[in-house]
């Protein structure tokens, strides 16, 4: 088995996010550990509220166990805070983004 992180920067209404979800979503299907996480506009992707669309990837991405992560400084930059994130989604800072890229995934896909 195969660890991925990925890494999204498209806001919420875009294809790319879209896409990248998807992706995710189906190499955890083929057995893969995936990790995704959101940064720049992608921190968006993780509200609670949003675009309805990718709120039901992450659902199905949440049921599969996926590891989510949320770049504190880029959700805080666009006006928002802990209390919108989804619960399951974890709140890290760029010195953890490193830790994960090194220590915790194989591979890294991104940026979408």
């Amino acid at each position: 088995m195969k660890s991925v992180l990925m890494l999204i920067i498209s806001p919420p209404e875009s294809q790319n996010a879209a896409r990248a979800l998807k992706l995710a979503r189906d190499l955890n299907g083929k057995g893969n550990r995936v990790g995704v996480c959101f940064l720049q506009d992608g921190a968006l992707l993780a509200r609670v509220t949003g675009d309805e669309g990718a709120k039901d990837l992450i659902v199905q991405l949440l049921s599969r166990k996926v590891d989510l992560y949320v770049i504190k400084d880029d959700l805080r930059m666009r006006g928002f805070g802990e209390k919108e994130l989804i619960p399951e989604a974890k709140l890290v800072d760029y010195h953890q983004l490193v830790d994960l890229l090194m220590d915790r995934y194989e591979s890294i896909l991104g940026a979408f």
